[in-house]
C-alpha cells in the first residue's frame, strides 16, 4: 500500500532514522479514489497510528524506536514507523556481579 519516497537509497533512510527526521511515505499508484487509513499498515516493517504507538509504549517502555511517518494523504495523520533494535544477551547474570540501575 505504501512506498518510500526514496525506496532504493538505504543510506538516506538510515540518515533519517539516526537524525530523528520523519520518514516520507506515499500511497502507491494507482491511488484509489477512496481509501481508509487504519491503525496498522504493512511495509517491510509496520507503520502504526499514534493510538497503537501509545499502547505499545505502555507494554514495552524504552524497547522500541519510533520514526514519525509523514504520509502523503488528504488529511494530517500521525503514524509511526516501528524499529525494534535487536537484543543480544551477552551477560551471564549467574556468573557476574550485576548491579542494575533503578530504570532497569
Amino acid at each position: 500500500m505504501f512506498a518510500y519516497l526514496y525506496p532504493d537509497n538505504h543510506e538516506l533512510r538510515e540518515k533519517a532514522f539516526s537524525a530523528n527526521l520523519s520518514l516520507k511515505l506515499r500511497i502507491e499508484k494507482p491511488k484509489p479514489k477512496k481509501y481508509l487509513m487504519v491503525d496498522h499498515h504493512l511495509l517491510p516493517r509496520p507503520v502504526v497510528s499514534k493510538r497503537i504507538k501509545d499502547l505499545i509504549e505502555l507494554l514495552l517502555p524504552n524497547r522500541v524506536h519510533w520514526v514519525p511517518a509523514e504520509i502523503d494523504t488528504d488529511k494530517k495523520l500521525y503514524h509511526y514507523f516501528i524499529m525494534i533494535p535487536p537484543e543480544i544477551n551477552c551477560l551471564d547474570p549467574e556468573k557476574s556481579k550485576l548491579h542494575l540501575q533503578s530504570e532497569g
